[in-house]
């Protein structure tokens, strides 16, 4: 597995499948297989929680795999936006159904 995974987030060919306001069961599970597939679902449910920016005097930390549950403050926030794009991205109308996609990947979720 690559250490720097910077695949797109992942769109559901099939629209009825987005989430709509109606199908929450359904998009949990979409979701879900998505996220815990690439080993970032933590993201979404608040286990892998940020850490503290670095000090600037500090050396850069080592990179860490995609799964890490201790990435680096750098790699938590493209992890995190990764996550919350995934997420955003299989939302027919995230205006129209009043979801908060302004905070992480946890905010988003929750406000589903």
């Amino acid at each position: 597995m690559s250490l720097n995974n910077n695949s797109n987030a992942l769109v559901h060919p099939d629209i009825s499948k987005h989430f709509n306001g109606t199908n929450l069961t359904a998009f949990e599970s979409m979701i879900s297989h998505i996220l815990v597939g690439r080993g970032v679902d933590g993201y979404r449910t608040g286990l892998i929680p940020c850490p503290s920016p670095p000090n600037p005097s500090d050396p850069s930390p080592a990179a860490t795999d995609w799964s890490s549950d201790t990435p680096s403050y750098a790699e938590w926030l493209r992890r995190d936006q990764w996550v919350r794009s995934t997420m955003a991205l299989n939302i027919t109308d995230i205006v129209e159904l009043d979801i908060n996609d302004k905070g992480t990947a946890q905010v988003l979720w929750n406000s589903i």
